[in-house]
């Protein structure tokens, strides 16, 4: 699963050109647990319009390392920190910003539209989330109609839920800067 998201958020976007949404998602910061993340510690979502920042946490043999993908304007750039060294990478891409953070599993809408029907509604974190089933019984929790909270996979025997989630919050930019250690190599070379 941690493959397919992988693929999902980094390859299939960066090479399809798809068409301009109009509507604009609201900033949101959003921190995920769970034993659907496969070896994660947590994944944290940092967004807000023409920003966005997906940080993954995870181990490597015993040591902490991190993983984080920054999408400002047009440019996605994937940095590794393993051991204090961040090396990245930087890709342009061709879709828009909600494009990309509709896309995301674990935020995606289709997730659950297209292969799920209402099965009622519960509160989540203190959101009213309408909770979608499918037919092998896997859930998913949906603030706004937009907004995953919580997904409970009863096939894998896993989940993945928001420990934290806040709509709109005040997000300093300084958190979408990319560190200027960081060596990022470009499809021309180092930048």
């Amino acid at each position: 699963m941690k493959n397919f998201i992988l693929l999902l958020l980094f390859f299939s976007f960066a090479s399809t050109i798809l068409a301009e949404t109009e509507a604009t998602r609201d900033s949101f910061y959003v921190k995920y647990i769970g034993t659907a993340l496969q070896g994660a510690d947590t994944m944290i979502f940092y967004s807000k319009q023409d920003k966005f920042k997906y940080v993954e946490h995870f181990k490597i043999g015993g040591t902490p390392a991190v993983k984080t993908t920054y999408l400002i304007g047009q440019e996605m750039i994937i940095i590794n920190d393993e051991g204090g060294a961040k090396n990245g990478i930087s890709i342009t891409i061709q879709q828009s910003y909600d494009e990309f953070v509709d896309g995301i599993y674990f935020l995606s809408k289709q997730n659950y539209q297209e292969f799920s029907d209402p099965a009622g509604t519960d509160t989540y974190l203190g959101y009213p989330c309408s909770v979608f089933e499918n037919h092998e019984g896997n859930k998913i929790w949906v603030y706004k109609d937009t907004y995953v909270l919580k997904v409970m996979n009863v096939v894998d025997n896993t989940e993945t839920y928001a420990l934290e989630f806040q709509l709109n919050p005040t997000l300093d930019d300084k958190i979408f800067e990319i560190p200027p250690d960081a060596v990022i190599q470009s499809p021309g070379g180092i930048k």
